[in-house]
């Protein structure tokens, strides 16, 4: 069962917020073994962008890539389901 901790977030800019982000996915195989950065939300005019900077320890670069990508791809269709796009 994966297993994540994420921090309570921190203004870092007039329009940057950043929250720590710990994660061990326990999958094995070409998936990195854990995973320490941050998440951050940025707010572009009127859009919102969502990053995710750290290191991860073991797995495979392009498994990790598309693992954290899809993440934030997750993160992104579940705050436009809550919150549609205005405009």
């Amino acid at each position: 069962m994966p297993w994540y901790r994420l921090g309570r977030g921190v203004v870092v800019g007039p329009d940057t917020v950043t929250a720590p982000l710990v994660w061990w996915p326990h999958l094995g195989g070409a998936t990195f073994e854990s995973f320490r950065g941050e998440l951050s939300i940025r707010v572009v005019g009127r859009r919102v962008v969502f990053g995710i900077a750290g290191k991860a320890d073991g797995g495979e670069l392009a498994q990790t890539n598309a693992i954290l990508t899809e993440l934030l791809r997750l993160i992104g269709v579940a705050v436009g389901a809550v919150d549609p796009p205005v405009g």
